[in-house]
């Protein structure tokens, strides 16, 4: 027996979830009045330019130098056509000065210097949409926090045991076919209405401050904003006869651990968080409302195991010591030296709630303005699987507030493909949209190393499939001679 139920997961501070993906300096440009920075793809940067204007980038790019790469940069800001197809983000008004002081700048180290510091990080995102996500990885790595917190509250392990060795003496499991976690699934969470990311400063601060401050650079992120939607499954699967899992995991017991866990050490934040004068976090007010929290900076303590937490503290040119509790913490900012604390954000607080019938229409009421007809709410039934049931909460249908998709397919002519080997993923992109796959087996075996292996722009012609808004599912590749 399977039990699934559909949450809800809300937004409370800036999330970031790191997905090798960055923006970077050569694939955008920030427009300064609109505060926005705008990503496009290269090949059709270069394709939208004049054909003297082709030459004078050409000849920018043959100087080699670090200078010509300042002046590279200043040659897209000036030059970028204004039909490009980009992905537009907000910006913090500190990072438009930012850049733009980063333009003019004269000395070689200091261009070496800072544009090395300007690559920006994306937050986890569905190739297909371009929208943001939060990956079922990342949500069951904080529940599988919570739940080994809360066996430890239990029954403490040993001192002695440290990592992998902790967790098989926490929930009594041997090997992988053991571990009761095994049987924990959790989708991706996706999107519910609209999306809002912004790209801001991640600064370090000390808790309690003293002489010095907290020591690195600030980091420039992209981040998920507060009050955005994702809804997603978590199910729990029963053990099958002799599978041997001593301490099975019940769906109950999960969700009593996140509330227990993340809500002690968001208490334990709120108090360092007012004492370097910023405002508390709210705990959610709702017994089917869970304070959890996710991606990075979300604190050593809360990606850890109370009473066996050894974190490593730097200390400048001293040696690092190490110690049961973190002496900073990282803040989301939009400067990148902000003065006092009312302006400093946490990272990574969510509310994780069930998708019940009033949650429902609290969401129901925001998106039924949008949507192309009323929303629908699934009714509870069971759906045979094998020897296997799975019983389907009501909740919200993803999607239901969607305009109808287009569904004839169409060709391509002539459009450059790349490859992203982080993603593992092929990409077009035209006027009428972009186009992706991850399915390698599409790729035809002669355009195969130049594209993947050597990493080359292979022209072609595609089949493609609509698959929301501007973005296309490719379906089949026709390489041109």
């Amino acid at each position: 027996m399977t039990q699934a139920k559909r949450y809800c997961l809300r937004i409370l501070t800036p999330v970031h979830i790191g997905c090798d993906e960055v923006y970077e300096p050569t694939a955008f440009v920030i427009d300064r009045q609109e505060r926005r920075l705008k990503s496009f793809d290269p090949l059709e940067f270069l394709r939208l330019l004049k054909e003297e204007d082709k030459k004078k980038f050409s000849a920018i790019c043959k100087k080699g130098t670090l200078e010509s790469i300042l002046e590279l940069y200043r040659f897209m800001r000036q030059n970028c056509p204004s039909d490009i197809r980009a992905t537009e983000v907000t910006v913090c008004e500190d990072l438009v000065n930012h850049y733009a002081k980063n333009l003019e700048t004269q000395h070689n180290f200091n261009i070496k210097r800072e544009f090395n510091t300007f690559v920006i990080p994306r937050t986890a995102f569905n190739p297909n949409s371009g929208l943001p996500c939060i990956p079922g990885s990342s949500m069951k790595g904080a529940l599988r926090t919570a739940y080994l917190n809360a066996q430890q509250k239990k029954k403490p392990a040993g001192q002695q045991n440290k990592g992998k060795d902790l967790e098989k003496e926490l929930l009594k499991y041997r090997s992988f076919e053991t571990d009761p976690f095994r049987l924990v699934k959790v989708s991706d969470f996706m999107p519910i209405g609209g999306m809002k990311t912004k790209i801001v400063y991640g600064v370090n601060r000390k808790k309690k401050p003293g002489q010095f401050e907290a020591g690195g650079p600030p980091q420039i992120l992209e981040v998920v904003e507060p009050g955005c939607l994702f809804e997603g499954w978590i199910s729990v699967d029963t053990p099958e006869s002799g599978s041997e899992i001593a301490n099975p995991v019940t769906l109950g017991a999960l969700l009593d651990s996140v509330r227990d866990f993340y809500t002690r050490e968001l208490d334990r934040e709120n108090k360092d968080i007012q004492g370097l004068g910023g405002a508390a976090v709210k705990q959610p007010d709702s017994p089917l409302s869970h304070i959890l929290r996710v991606g990075r900076h979300s604190g050593a303590e809360c990606v850890t195991i109370e009473g066996h937490r050894n974190i490593r503290i730097m200390r400048g040119k001293q040696p690092a010591k190490f110690g049961s509790n973190a002496t900073t913490l990282w803040f989301a900012a939009d400067s990148r030296n902000p003065a006092g604390g009312q302006s400093l954000v946490p990272f990574g607080w969510a509310i994780l709630e069930s998708l019940t019938d009033e949650v429902y229409q609290q969401i129901k009421q925001s998106l039924d303005a949008v949507s192309d007809g009323p929303l629908s709410i699934p009714k509870k039934t069971e759906i045979a699987g094998g020897e296997k049931k799975m019983e389907m909460e009501e909740g919200f249908v993803h999607g239901a507030s969607e305009l109808p998709k287009r569904t004839q397919r169409e060709m391509w002519h002539g459009v450059y493909l790349s490859w992203d080997p982080g993603s593992r993923t092929v990409t077009a992109s035209t006027a009428e949209g972009k186009a992706f796959t991850k399915d390698q087996a599409l790729i035809p075996a002669s355009i195969k190393d130049r594209l993947c292996g050597k990493r080359k722009p292979v022209r072609a012609d595609i089949e493609v499939e609509p698959a929301g808004g501007k973005n296309f599912n490719i379906t089949r590749i026709d390489p041109l001679s």
